[in-house]
């Protein structure tokens, strides 16, 4: 929970970079706890539009197309947080293009 509160604090602040960073922070280690105890493992990555697919598999249920959006554009603030030169595809889609 504490990466949630440090999101919404920086969000509140007008801190968007560290409040996208900790908001990916808290759905990662979140979705990632929720797959250890359904599965007893977690994949190694740290998209959380993979971790949720993974999700859907083991429930055998298909994420809303929502809840994915918002998941790959948290994906594209915390990538841009992170690496400020990374340089993004026009979709939106979180994944790096390299020019």
């Amino acid at each position: 929970m504490r990466f949630r509160e440090y999101a919404e604090e920086d969000l509140r602040s007008g801190r968007y970079d560290s409040a996208a960073f900790f908001a990916q922070q808290a759905a990662e280690f979140l979705l990632k706890g929720v797959l250890i105890k359904l599965t007893g493992s977690r994949p190694l990555t740290h998209a959380v539009s993979e971790l949720l697919a993974y999700l859907a598999k083991a429930l055998e249920r298909p994420v809303p197309e929502d809840v994915m959006r918002c998941a790959e554009a948290l994906e594209m603030y915390y990538i841009q947080a992170r690496c400020p030169d990374a340089r993004l595809s026009e979709g939106g889609s979180g994944r790096r293009r390299r020019r």
